[in-house]
């Protein structure tokens, strides 16, 4: 049984013990014909936070479960890749079934929602309390202590598309960090004795992540927040929920212009192809069978075809004369007679973080399709995540702001596992 399982179990096992103090204490109740006193109130309200709280952290777990039940992966942060900088420093590469909270030691007793929730309205339990003090407090500020930090970042990621199609992640413990960069093939040929070795131009380039800063602003009213049964849950979600929709529009379509990351779309070197001199509406499948063949071309192969919620609903419409609807071509998916017997099926993902107003010739209402190797994008996260709260803003309303901080960046380390048709119109 995996670590997550285990703790899923002991979870449910001690919310089950609550629940049975709760019904005697309520049966003592019932059966003397009276309400709480003083000090039964005070046990009540005690067991059903304990209980809430034991309840957000098993729906949590079950979210990001995929992450540590994947088979192979033991959740062990022994699992991920390590690199080395110039100077000798270990860097955890991990890939996306791979767990970063799997490294942080100790377990981490209340989830990200709920220290959001107790920097608004106050501590209600003594694991809010300690999660509160482990963090380091600044001037107008909170950093989340590392483990509930990467707890977070595993959240963020089990929703990120990028990250489903093979995206690894970098932990940086600095502000920048430098890469390896693939900017061509080795040059090699056979040489007679005595004859000069092949040379050609250099195959290897550097390339530069830097914690690059970004912010959300959360508001809300104190009411929610303080009595919503999920409160805690919904916080998160829409945090974690916002910060992925973010890191992929930049890792697909990031402009690179500062303070923007530079993501696929906009990345030198990559195979670009488009849809007419005005764009065009889908008619066949033609436009993948090119991207898969650009790629074939370069050595690499697909393990995704990234795609807007229009365009996926254009692929899977095309029908024949007989109404019919047409497959996608195997070869595309890396399935059939054409494909390696090795190669894993590619898949095609659907994020509204593609947009669908590109500009291509007379046409404003263009998207894009972005297919590749995933694994050739690099994520960069810096380590902890800082929550400011916000003082005035809404007040007057009833309301409370915080603003969630987070440093991430993105690279491509080889630019021809990538391939993009734009200029797809309705």
């Amino acid at each position: 049984m995996s670590i997550h399982s285990n703790a899923t179990t002991e979870m449910k096992n001690k919310a089950a013990r609550i629940v049975a103090e709760m019904r005697e204490l309520h049966g003592l109740t019932v059966k003397e014909d009276r309400g709480f006193t003083a000090e039964e109130s005070s046990k009540w309200d005690k067991l059903n936070a304990d209980f809430e709280a034991l309840e957000y952290r098993r729906e949590r777990h079950e979210k990001i479960g995929h992450f540590l039940d994947m088979p192979g992966n033991s959740g062990n942060s022994a699992n991920a890749e390590t690199w080395r900088t110039q100077d000798g420093r270990e860097v955890r590469v991990y890939k996306p079934h791979e767990s970063i909270a799997s490294g942080c030691g100790a377990e981490q007793r209340v989830g990200f929602g709920a220290v959001l929730r107790a920097l608004i309205a106050g501590p209600r339990t003594e694991a809010e309390r300690r999660a509160l003090s482990e963090g380091t407090a600044s001037a107008g500020g909170y950093t989340v202590p590392a483990a509930l930090s990467a707890r977070f970042f595993d959240l963020v990621r089990s929703r990120s598309v990028c990250s489903t199609a093979g995206a690894q992640t970098v932990v940086m413990d600095t502000e920048t960090l430098k890469l390896a960069k693939l900017t061509g093939d080795i040059p090699i040929g056979w040489r007679s004795e005595n004859a000069a070795v092949a040379t050609g131009d250099p195959a290897f380039g550097a390339v530069a992540l830097q914690a690059r800063s970004l912010a959300g602003l959360i508001t809300l009213s104190r009411e929610l927040v303080a009595d919503s049964l999920n409160g805690e849950a919904m916080l998160e979600t829409a945090a974690a929920g916002a910060v992925a929709a973010e890191v992929d529009r930049v890792c697909l379509v990031g402009s690179g212009s500062a303070p923007e990351p530079r993501g696929i779309l906009n990345t030198s070197g990559i195979a670009q192809r488009y849809m007419g001199a005005n764009g065009a509406a889908i008619a066949n499948h033609g436009f993948l069978l090119d991207l898969r063949a650009d790629l074939e071309t370069a050595n690499a192969a697909p393990t995704a075809y990234v795609v807007h919620p229009r365009t996926a609903r254009a692929v899977a419409g095309l029908a024949a004369t007989d109404g019919q609807y047409i497959e996608v071509p195997s070869w595309v998916l890396g399935s059939g007679p054409l494909a390696d017997r090795d190669m894993k099926p590619a898949r095609f993902l659907i994020t509204t973080s593609l947009p669908i107003t590109q500009t291509r010739g007379t046409a404003t209402n263009a998207s894009s399709v972005i297919a590749g190797d995933f694994r050739s994008l690099i994520i960069g996260l810096r380590e902890s995540v800082h929550i400011e709260i916000v003082p005035g803003l809404g007040a007057a309303n009833g309301q409370v702001s915080l603003i969630v901080h987070a440093r991430v960046d993105c690279s491509v380390v080889r630019a021809t596992d990538f391939a993009v048709m734009s200029g797809i119109i309705p």
